[in-house]
């Protein structure tokens, strides 16, 4: 509260106005232990919304953690936040584009890729659906040295510029490119 406080006092706001909805960034890199352990406070006490919260996407994948070099504590992290988050009765929206997508979220609106198989096709092949997840948001530099990747490809210039300052050389390109890179191993 006193956050919103000083922000209103720097655009000189006369007031905080009512709200209909709430977009909560939750991640543990951001919250950290402590605030994983609040979260869990809240929810074990019964505490619930009392306005329809949706959250921010996710910075681990707790099905895939391991293949981007993530760590399982970090990942326990992740899975802890969920279960007390969805006990608090907001919704699990894992996008960064919710106020987009999801205003004011309304169940059973969504495509389903995996009820479609999309995600078991893709799958299929080799590739894996993280789904939920942004790279840039999900301990980058970590993944960047388990890994030791120092180059990507994106169609995202917000993925490209964040990215630098965790030690990658990102470039900007176009879907085509990526996919053929990713086919060939390397930078086409």
């Amino acid at each position: 509260m006193d956050h919103m406080i000083q922000v209103g006092r720097i655009f000189d706001a006369e007031d905080l106005i009512e709200v209909n909805q709430a977009h909560i960034m939750d991640d543990p890199e951001a919250v950290g232990v402590a605030g994983v352990e609040l979260i869990e406070t809240f929810a074990k006490g019964g505490a619930r919304v009392s306005i329809p919260k949706i959250t921010d996407l996710r910075s681990v994948n707790v099905d895939y953690y391991y293949l981007l070099g993530q760590r399982e504590e970090v990942a326990q992290l992740e899975a802890r936040i969920m279960r007390s988050m969805t006990d608090l009765g907001i919704l699990m929206a894992n996008t960064c584009i919710n106020y987009q997508a999801i205003i004011p979220p309304v169940r059973g609106e969504r495509t389903d890729a995996k009820r479609m198989a999309i995600v078991d096709t893709f799958e299929a092949t080799g590739g894996k659906v993280l789904v939920g997840t942004c790279f840039y948001n999900g301990f980058a530099r970590e993944i960047c040295e388990a890994n030791n990747w120092s180059r990507l490809l994106s169609t995202s210039a917000k993925i490209v510029n964040n990215l630098g300052g965790y030690g990658y050389q990102a470039a900007l390109t176009s879907m085509e490119n990526c996919i053929a890179s990713a086919v060939a191993g390397e930078i086409v």
